[in-house]
């Protein structure tokens, strides 16, 4: 697993103009997890599989969050 982290932190850090708007993982992060050699700890891993289930009752990345929300907010109702 942290073969796995540690590829995909380096070669989501590259910027890559050629492919258009990507995003790229900030340098600051990368420099992170490398101090951390790309572990994980348990309660991070669970912070990760539920954190975007709590803020908005959908499960997936922000990005996924963010589109279906766009997709489905005219079927929720704010009971507030």
């Amino acid at each position: 697993m942290r073969r796995y982290r540690k590829y995909m932190y380096q070669a989501g850090s590259i910027d890559r103009p050629d492919k258009g708007k990507v995003k790229v993982i900030n340098p600051r992060v990368l420099y992170r997890e490398k101090r951390k050699d790309f572990q994980i700890t348990q309660a991070s891993r669970l912070r990760y599989r539920t954190r975007y289930f709590t803020d908005s009752g959908i499960i997936g990345s922000k990005e996924f969050v963010s589109v279906n929300y766009q997709r489905f907010k005219h079927l929720f109702a704010s009971t507030v």
